[in-house]
């Protein structure tokens, strides 16, 4: 049974942050990872000849003895299994009785797969298989294997495996009916077989954590329980088609994409902050070490100036951004995604996770911002980069809070209260239902310069989400805050059927039902006194989500309703 739990209460503007600080007995965690590379993913005929999935496109199962190479599977040694899947791509819609069995390579580390004759059928396998009877598939529909639990617990309980080692999975059927999935090759990434593996450790951390378990907290009300689970389970049980592959936050930390940092993965990330600091449940912390250590791994220094990097690999930019292309020199990018680093770094100091806590600390001082202090000229103090539009003005913000907290310098906390009372000048007042509401341009008038008139909606979730986060810690009050949703509520949002605005000012129309559910318009609800912003937010995910709640793939509805329920 595990121990009672421990909280801090930590006060902030309304409402309290609840970071656990004493640790539970067991950890459960689910990894997920997926085919990488066409060298992984091999196909062996009846007469033993190999073949890659480049040579089709596609993996044949039953007909074909399939081998696939699960790279960086980070389950400790001797964690207990408690369900492990694989999840396809059907190719093409296939039928009939087949029956497949399925087993793990019994090694340490799995090697890549040779060319040589009978490479995979020749490999010693695990006594454990398991016998998986696919139903009918349909193409372009996702398709899951039976528990796999078995099998790969036979390969982690071996003395030599280390978390981080290499899984193959060999899939042998009896020539009957065929079910034939994509491969990674001529597909990509992003509907790759994917590996999906639940586990628990007892009596310390799970893989990538630094510090402690990942149980939930108890301290959560039955309100807020049901949408926690629901947000825990697009963590444990996401499903990511062809498409909305895009909305995969792992597949997103791997791309090193300073665009797709800044803005969804930002949104993900915050999302889980938010709802973590009113429930202190781990899993949401160990979610966001998980995502943050695959950002880690893609850092690398491009230039040759010795500061870590990542770049702007946007694909067809608008012309400002062309020139920036597989580059570390677009200033807005490197703002947005770099203040959700510095809120990630003190959520996992929060939470206990020390060393990853410092990791990104020391990242963001001296390669971060050692860099473009070097590039602008300014060795010390602020402001050392800057842009004046409201949402990456905003998220600024939060960089500079931040790194005060993480680094107890009183000139980041200055700089953050300075840029907040600009941020505040900058408001616009209109009359809603509900009194006063904010409006706002799109440029933050530093000394005078011109408008670019109301914000446009696109842009306005990176402003809201900012505010909302930066509302927890005191930055921006209780009455500023019921204006800014005040605003939105009543004028951004046209309907509690998710129809928002062209802009914050009212004008036009923006987007569908999609842009609200899976964008962070809805973070202002705490202080939203209509309810308008909560009503369309359990409309919408009524109308986008509820017939997909075992394996759900919109995360911000669910996370901001624990966040609106905890406060």
């Amino acid at each position: 049974m595990p121990v009672a739990v421990a909280l801090l209460l930590a006060a902030c503007s309304s409402g309290i942050e609840r970071p656990e600080v004493d640790l539970e007995t067991t950890s459960r965690q689910t990894l997920r990872t997926w085919i990488r590379s066409g060298a992984d993913d091999r196909a062996e005929t009846r007469s033993g000849a190999m073949t890659t999935g480049s040579a089709r496109n596609t993996l044949t199962f039953s007909r074909d003895t399939v081998g696939l190479r699960f790279t960086n599977v980070t389950i400790p040694q001797g964690a207990r299994i408690t369900n492990a899947f694989v999840r396809f791509m059907p190719h093409t819609s296939d039928a009939g009785s087949t029956t497949i069995t399925v087993r793990a390579q019994d090694v340490n580390s799995a090697p890549q797969f040779t060319n040589a004759n009978r490479n995979i059928s020749s490999r010693n396998l695990t006594s454990a298989s398991v016998s998986w009877q696919p139903g009918a598939w349909r193409a372009g529909q996702v398709a899951e294997t039976n528990d796999l639990s078995r099998v790969i617990q036979q390969v982690v309980n071996r003395s030599g495996w280390r978390s981080g080692n290499a899984l193959v999975l060999v899939f042998t059927g009896d020539n009957r009916a065929v079910r034939t999935a994509r491969a990674v090759d001529g597909w990509g990434t992003r509907i790759a077989p994917t590996l999906y593996v639940t586990y628990e450790t007892s009596g310390g951390s799970g893989a990538g954590s630094s510090s402690g378990s990942t149980a939930p907290s108890s301290n959560v009300s039955s309100g807020q329980q049901e949408w926690l689970e629901r947000l825990v389970a697009t963590i444990d049980n996401p499903r990511y088609d062809s498409s909305n592959a895009w909305m995969d936050p792992l597949r997103m930390a791997d791309s090193g994409d300073l665009n797709k940092y800044g803005r969804d993965l930002n949104h993900y990330l915050t999302s889980l902050i938010l709802a973590y600091r009113t429930t202190g449940d781990r899993r949401l912390v160990q979610q966001i070490d998980t995502v943050m250590n695959r950002m880690r791994g893609t850092l690398r220094d491009t230039t040759g100036d010795g500061f870590r990097n990542w770049r702007y690999l946007m694909r067809n930019p608008d012309p400002g951004g062309r020139q920036h292309v597989g580059r570390d020199t677009h200033e807005m990018e490197e703002i947005l995604a770099h203040s959700v680093v510095a809120a990630a770094a003190y959520t996992l100091r929060q939470a206990g996770f020390n060393s990853s806590a410092n990791f990104w600390t020391n990242y963001l001082r001296n390669d971060f911002e050692a860099k473009w202090r070097r590039r602008k000229g300014v060795r010390s103090g602020f402001p050392f980069l800057t842009r004046n539009l409201m949402h990456p003005y905003v998220q600024w913000i939060r960089y500079h809070h931040y790194m005060g907290k993480l680094t107890g310098d009183s000139g980041y906390t200055a700089e953050a209260r300075r840029m907040a009372r600009i941020v505040e000048n900058n408001m616009r007042s209109v009359n809603t239902p509900s009194g006063t509401g904010y409006v706002w341009d799109h440029r933050v008038q530093l000394s005078g310069r011109a408008s670019n008139g109301c914000q446009p909606m696109v842009y306005v979730r990176l402003t809201t989400q900012g505010l909302a986060d930066l509302a927890t810690q005191g930055v921006f009050s209780n009455t500023f805050m019921q204006r800014v949703a005040n605003g939105m509520a009543h004028v951004g949002l046209k309907s509690t059927d998710g129809q928002l605005a062209g802009n914050i000012c009212g004008s036009g129309t923006y987007g569908g039902l999609y842009h609200f559910v899976s964008r962070p318009y809805v973070h202002l609800a705490p202080w939203d006194h209509s309810n308008r912003l909560r009503e369309a937010a359990e409309r919408t995910y009524n109308a986008t989500e509820r017939g997909r709640l075992a394996s759900p793939r919109i995360y911000n509805i669910p996370a901001s309703m624990v966040f609106i329920l905890g406060r």
